[in-house]
C-alpha cells in the first residue's frame, strides 16, 4: 500500500449525532472545525442589510485556520454560484455583497473545504 511499516490509518465517519446540544450535528461541526462536545463552539452566521452602506449585505462568520470558506448565492435554490472564497484565519470574517433591486430575492450559503 506504500505506507511505512507500523503506520496505522484510522478514518471515522460521523453519522450526524449531536453530542453537545447546540443544534449542529457532530458531522457539521467537524466540517466547520468546531468542537462537537462543546456547545459554545459552533458556526454562527450573522447578516446585516444596509451595512456598511445602502444597498449592501454584510455576512459575518467565524473561521478556523486550515479551512477555506466559500460564500455562494442563488435566486432559486438550484443554480448556486461562488461569490467569494476566504481563507480561515481563526478570526471572524466579514463579507460585503451588493444587493440588486433587479434580484429582490437572493439566498446565501457557506461551505468549507480543507486548505
Amino acid at each position: 500500500t506504500g505506507l511505512p511499516a507500523g503506520f496505522i490509518l484510522a478514518v471515522t465517519f460521523l453519522t450526524g449525532g449531536e453530542n453537545d446540544g447546540d443544534g449542529l450535528s457532530d458531522a457539521d461541526e467537524a466540517v466547520f472545525g468546531t468542537n462537537p462536545v462543546d456547545a459554545g463552539s459552533r458556526f454562527v452566521l450573522s447578516l446585516a442589510y444596509q451595512t456598511p452602506a445602502p444597498g449592501m449585505l454584510r455576512l459575518s462568520f467565524p473561521t478556523q485556520t486550515g479551512r477555506n470558506y466559500v460564500v455562494e448565492s442563488c435566486t432559486d435554490f438550484s443554480d448556486w454560484r461562488d461569490e467569494a472564497t476566504y481563507p480561515g484565519t481563526g478570526s471572524q470574517q466579514i463579507a460585503d455583497f451588493p444587493v440588486s433591486p433587479a434580484e429582490p430575492t437572493r439566498f446565501y450559503r457557506i461551505h468549507t473545504t480543507l486548505q
